[in-house]
C-alpha cells in the first residue's frame, strides 16, 4: 500500500539507490535499477462513495477488474468500447481512450507518491486556477499538482497509489418473450398491464 511505497522510496533515499516503479501493463528497462517496484499487488477497493458515486482503486488494479467491480454494485465509468485490460496506474499514465473518449473524462483526483517521498492528492484545476497559472507561471510557492500533468504523463511526475473515478448507475432489464393467441392477450389483457414495466405485442 501507500505506506510500504513510502518506505521504499525513503530507503532508496538514504542509500542513494535508483528506484523505478513498474504498474504491469508494459516491459520495463532494468538497466541501472537497484530497486523495482512493482504495483501488481495493490489490487484493493480502498473506496466507495454512495452519495457522490465515485469509487476508489489501488493502481495495480487492472480495468478488468475494475469494470468486474463496478458491475458488481450496478455502476460502469463512462468509458465505453473495446478497453485494453490495462493497470489503472498505466491506464491514467497513458491516457487510455475508450470510443467516447479518454479515461481523464471519468477520472475525479488520485493519490500520488512524489519522489521526495509525500503522498499527495492530485485533482483537477478549477477554471479560475488554471487562468492564474497561465498569468503567473509555475511558481513552486504556489503550485497545486494538477491532473492535467498526470494523465498522459507516462509516469514520469510520481507513482499513482490510488485513484477516484466517477462512475454512473447501470439500469438492468429482464425480458420474457413467448408466444401466445390474440383470444389469450385480450382475456388477460388487464393482468397483463398491471404485471410488466413494458410491453410491445406484434
Amino acid at each position: 500500500d501507500g505506506g510500504d511505497l513510502l518506505k521504499i522510496i525513503y530507503e532508496a533515499k538514504e542509500n542513494g539507490l535508483k528506484i523505478k516503479c513498474n504498474g504491469g501493463s508494459f516491459p520495463i528497462n532494468k538497466e541501472g535499477v537497484e530497486i523495482l517496484v512493482s504495483l501488481g499487488c495493490m489490487r484493493r477497493v480502498t473506496c466507495y462513495d454512495p452519495e457522490e458515486q465515485t469509487f476508489t482503486f489501488d493502481g495495480g488494479l487492472t480495468m478488468t477488474e475494475v469494470f468486474r467491480c463496478l458491475e458488481y454494485l450496478s455502476f460502469t465509468m463512462e468509458l465505453y468500447g473495446i478497453i485494453p485490460d490495462m493497470t489503472v496506474a498505466d491506464a491514467i499514465s497513458v491516457g487510455l481512450l475508450g470510443s467516447n473518449g479518454s479515461i481523464a473524462n471519468c477520472l475525479k483526483s488520485c493519490q500520488v507518491l512524489h519522489p521526495d517521498g509525500t503522498l499527495v492528492d492530485w485533482v483537477w484545476p478549477d477554471p479560475e486556477e488554471a487562468q492564474d497559472r497561465m498569468v503567473s507561471g509555475h511558481d513552486e510557492r504556489n503550485y497545486v499538482p494538477s491532473l492535467k500533468t498526470l494523465v498522459c504523463g507516462l509516469g514520469v511526475v510520481g507513482i499513482i497509489n490510488s485513484a477516484t473515478f466517477r462512475c454512473i448507475p447501470v439500469h438492468l432489464a429482464q425480458e420474457t418473450i413467448y408466444s401466445t393467441t390474440v383470444d389469450d392477450v385480450l382475456n388477460d389483457l388487464q393482468k397483463l398491464s398491471d404485471s410488466l414495466y413494458g410491453y410491445m405485442y406484434w
